[in-house]
C-alpha cells in the first residue's frame, strides 16, 4: 500500500511539472500570437489547452488515488 502512494505522489509531482511546463509555453505562445496576429500559432496554443486539460485529469486521479492510499495514523507509518 506504501508503495502505491509513494508511485501516486510521484507522478503527482511529475504531473504538476509536466503541467507547469506547458501552461508556461502555452502563456508564451498565446502572447505571441496575440501581437502578432498569428492565427496558426493561437490554434496550436489552444490544442495544447487540451493536452494540458489531459495532464491534469491524469494528475487529479492519482492524487485521489493518493489520499486513498494515505498512512491513516502514526502507527501505520512506524510499522511499515
Amino acid at each position: 500500500m506504501r508503495e502505491i502512494f509513494r508511485q501516486d505522489l510521484e507522478q503527482v509531482g511529475d504531473d504538476l511539472v509536466l503541467m507547469a511546463q506547458k501552461v508556461r509555453t502555452a502563456m508564451r505562445d498565446a502572447t505571441t500570437a496575440l501581437t502578432t496576429g498569428d492565427l496558426a500559432l493561437a490554434e496550436r496554443v489552444i490544442a495544447a489547452d487540451r493536452e494540458i486539460d489531459q495532464v491534469q485529469d491524469s494528475s487529479t486521479r492519482s492524487a485521489s488515488r493518493c489520499w486513498r492510499a494515505r498512512p491513516r495514523s502514526p502507527a501505520t507509518c512506524a510499522s511499515s
